[in-house]
């Protein structure tokens, strides 16, 4: 059966979590974990479409094969049992990635039987060094740089995985594009780099909430409309609610150019209310489940005093208190949130946060990752911090109870 290699970019955490709850849908089991990748055994049937609803994966290569080691003479005599070279073009970049403790001189075995092959079979590569993850002994080729050179077209982005037993040699067959998300952003009527959380974060909470297409997923403080527009482009309806006349009307106008430019086929709904009477205007089955950064407080351009952010935690609690009873009202036994909580830190040994006692009653927490091994027991509520930005931020996910 054939063999995925899934690779995470920061915050592996919320990226494995992600991946966890988006094959799970798809009853494919998570093999194995190690050094910010993931392994799975099955079919995937469009890797194409797997990625571009991934937030926090980097890219998927298929396993060509396992060896115990990293001989120049064994990897050449794999690759040749596996037609590698045949199927190669007659000139064509390539590059080598390398995830776990893979030293140089390993590398340069794997690249002499690669040079082997080339001489043998007239072919003309060359190799292409990019830009690496150098942290938790990664260095795989940034994904922008896979797609600049056409690698995926001719096949040659490779990668070397180290795991418990041996060495994995993988071929990539998928990437993310940040130039689309880029794209996206930047071309949409509307954004305020302020308040606008990112697309690779956006995706991320729509996903943890585990929805089917044609589901309906609820923003409650939608804003400008960042994290419905990802749910929409993954084929879920959409629900919005903005207190904020100006932002709901231009939530309604990002949305309706996403339908546009990408002929999305999800219902769009925006509400110009205040999201604490939600159970005055939304019935009970009118969603499937809640993703959402509600207001997090004043913008930070500097470290809060101990007094700010205890006085932004008592103006916040009470609205979200009263939010999660409205939510619970309206929600069924085990749909789920997915909500941000902010941290307030006034230096590195300080800090405070919401406390659980403001859903408590009516919701618990979940961690997706509970069976993936002790190193993964307290995962969630998972730490999140964009680096542009002095507001830490915890990422959880709620069950109704």
């Amino acid at each position: 059966m054939a063999q995925f290699l899934f690779f995470f970019g920061r915050d592996p955490i919320l990226s494995l979590a992600e991946l966890t709850v988006c094959l799970n849908q798809e009853n494919i089991t998570i093999q194995s974990i190690w050094n910010n990748t993931a392994l799975i055994e099955g079919t995937l049937s469009n890797p194409k479409k797997i990625i571009k609803k991934l937030g926090g994966t980097t890219k998927i290569a298929q396993v060509l094969f396992e060896t115990p080691n990293l001989n120049s003479q064994t990897i050449f005599q794999k690759l040749e049992q596996n037609h590698f070279f045949e199927k190669l073009p007659s000139k064509f970049l390539f590059a080598l990635s390398s995830v776990g403790k893979i030293t140089r001189v390993q590398e340069e075995q794997v690249l002499r039987a690669l040079k082997k092959g080339f001489k043998t079979n007239k072919q003309k590569a060359q190799q292409k060094k990019g830009t690496h993850h150098k942290q938790h002994n990664i260095r795989v080729t940034n994904p922008s740089e896979i797609l600049s050179w056409k690698l995926l077209e001719d096949k040659t982005d490779w990668n070397l995985a180290q795991t418990p037993t041996g060495f994995l040699f993988c071929q990539t067959i998928s990437v993310s594009n940040p130039k689309e998300w880029k794209q996206r952003d930047e071309k949409r009527p509307f954004k305020d780099n302020k308040e606008i959380i990112s697309i690779r974060l956006a995706k991320i909470l729509v996903n943890l909430v585990g929805l089917k297409e044609k589901q309906t997923l609820l923003d409650p403080f939608c804003g400008y409309a960042t994290v419905l527009q990802e749910a929409l482009l993954t084929g879920l309806n959409i629900l919005g609610i903005e207190k904020d006349t100006h932002k709901s009307q231009v939530a309604q106008k990002n949305l309706e150019w996403i339908q546009k430019q990408f002929s999305t086929k999800g219902t769009i709904k925006i509400y110009n209310k205040d999201a604490s009477q939600l159970a005055s205007f939304l019935s009970p089955n009118s969603f499937h489940g809640v993703a959402t950064e509600p207001y997090l407080g004043p913008y930070l351009k500097k470290r809060p005093t101990p007094y700010q952010a205890k006085t932004t935690i008592q103006e916040l609690e009470p609205l979200y208190q009263t939010l999660f009873s409205k939510l619970a009202q309206l929600m069924k036994s085990n749909q789920k949130i997915v909500f941000i909580f902010p941290v307030f830190e006034w230096d590195r040994q300080k800090s405070i946060t919401i406390s659980p006692a403001v859903f408590a009653p009516w919701f618990y927490n979940t961690n997706p990752l509970q069976k993936k091994g002790p190193q993964f027991a307290k995962a969630f509520p998972a730490a999140y911090q964009n680096p542009k930005n002095k507001l830490k931020r915890t990422i959880w996910i709620l069950t109704r109870k």
